[in-house]
């Protein structure tokens, strides 16, 4: 009804449609870093100020699968960096105590590899980039056979950069799963449970090499296969302990 004590109306407010907004908060003083069409925010955040929608959030969850490990029985996660402050070591705890076979303890953690191609396996890179001149130390795996893609037989390894300038690194230690057997110094393939490679003319490259002892230091008792090296700087001995006529005797070598 019009008010007699007004000669002027003001006019009537329109209202095209009452589920658009202008803003999605009222009371957000701030929109700039807002955009909204029917009520959604269209922006993709920037800022740690910028608000996001639920459609957003689900479209990131399904797009980057997440898995609390504290519920999934075999979490599985791709291409994650996990960063620790400068000084502060990161640690993976857990408190199971019931399993202790080898492979099965609870406490554990585990590299998945769904593949069964030979020369395939898992690494554990050690570096301050991963490149090729970044990466300077591997602990990995190759794998060497399988039956129907389950109990694959593998081989472990750890790799090290030999000289700052090299982009590969070279296999220090290999162990093969097969024979159980143990190469050194490049040898992927050992023949024997300790093979170490052919030394060369260059010190400190001999294959093996025993410091020496005093002979105050020779075992007390007697042990079969035991072999010893010692002396002074004037004459030091390699001993050898085997059994002669059924008594275990040490045997000066040389």
């Amino acid at each position: 009804m019009p008010n007699p004590f007004i000669t002027k109306q003001p006019p009537t407010p329109k209202f095209i449609n009452l589920n658009k907004s202008a803003g999605i908060l009222d009371d957000f003083a701030v929109r700039k870093n807002v955009a909204t069409k029917e009520g959604t925010i269209e922006k993709v955040p920037v800022n740690p100020s910028d608000i996001v929608n639920k459609s957003y959030v689900d479209a990131l969850i399904t797009n980057h699968p997440h898995q609390d490990v504290n519920t999934t029985a075999s979490p599985q996660f791709a291409n994650v960096i996990i960063v620790s402050s400068s000084g502060i070591p990161l640690s993976l705890a857990g408190s199971g105590t019931t399993i202790t076979n080898t492979g099965t303890k609870e406490n554990r953690i585990f590299l998945y590899n769904n593949s069964t191609t030979v020369n395939s396996g898992c690494e554990i890179v050690i570096g301050n980039s991963d490149t090729t001149t970044g990466r300077y130390a591997v602990i990995g795996t190759n794998i060497r056979g399988a039956s129907g893609g389950v109990q694959a037989v593998g081989d472990i390894y750890f790799a090290t950069k030999r000289s700052r300038t090299d982009t590969a690194l070279l296999y220090t230690l290999y162990i093969q799963g097969s024979s159980q057997n143990v190469g050194f110094g490049g040898l992927t393939n050992p023949t024997a449970k300790i093979h170490l490679p052919a030394g060369t003319s260059t010190a400190g490259t001999a294959p093996l090499k025993l410091t020496r002892s005093t002979a105050a230091n020779l075992l007390a008792t007697l042990e079969e296969g035991a072999i010893e090296y010692a002396g002074d700087t004037t004459d030091s001995h390699l001993y050898f302990t085997h059994y002669i006529a059924g008594v275990l005797t040490r045997t000066q070598i040389c």
